[in-house]
């Protein structure tokens, strides 16, 4: 009876989480790629993925205009759609105008040192991590120690990325991972004493 029981709660917790598992996805594919990128998360790709797992039928031009664009938006998606309109629809003049706006979410920085790392190894990234490592060392600490740290939650629901993560990020801190669970990986930072999980479950 237990067992029915537990497998029964297990079925229940599973419909909710594919529910929101497709609120992201639709949500996200409602955003222009830059945005989407910019409010970090769910990528379109696997957004998608999901979709097509689950046989939702979604036209992606259809959603993308009318009223979801006039009433249905937040106002930083509308922020960013004006700011789009302003340079033409060049999305590269559009992400600096918004960092400009936003200096906070800007973690460019980052992926452009390790570009720099990259470059240097001649492409080879066992490498270039080796370099990355070198110099932005990973401090090793308990798993009782991580639980400390500040939870910013699942980066799954996140409709942005938090400000304490993108400091992180600017700082070239290099991140800790850890699985905590079938599908769930947890990331932390041992600097700033941050931690969140990415769900990759089915």
């Amino acid at each position: 009876m237990a067992y029915g029981f537990d497998r029964a709660m297990g079925n229940i917790k599973k419909d909710i989480f594919v529910k929101r598992q497709i609120e992201i996805a639709k949500k996200t594919l409602k955003m222009n790629d830059t945005m989407a990128k910019v409010m970090g998360g769910m990528t379109k790709e696997e957004a998608r993925e999901i979709l097509k797992k689950y046989k939702i039928k979604f036209n992606e031009s259809k959603d993308l205009v009318g009223k979801y664009l006039t009433e249905e938006l937040s106002d930083r998606d509308k922020e960013w759609i004006e700011i789009v309109k302003s340079v033409n629809g060049n999305y590269s003049k559009a992400e600096e105008k918004w960092f400009k706006l936003h200096p906070e979410e800007d973690t460019r920085i980052r992926q452009k040192e390790w570009e720099k790392y990259l470059k240097r190894a001649s492409g080879n990234r066992q490498e270039a991590e080796k370099e990355w490592f070198k110099d932005h060392p990973l401090k090793r600490v308990s798993t009782s120690e991580i639980s400390k740290y500040k939870d910013l939650g699942t980066s799954n629901g996140w409709n942005k990325r938090p400000v304490e993560l993108v400091k992180c990020e600017k700082k070239l801190h290099t991140l800790g991972a850890q699985e905590i669970g079938r599908g769930y990986t947890e990331h932390y930072c041992p600097i700033c004493k941050i931690r969140y999980s990415t769900d990759s479950s089915d």
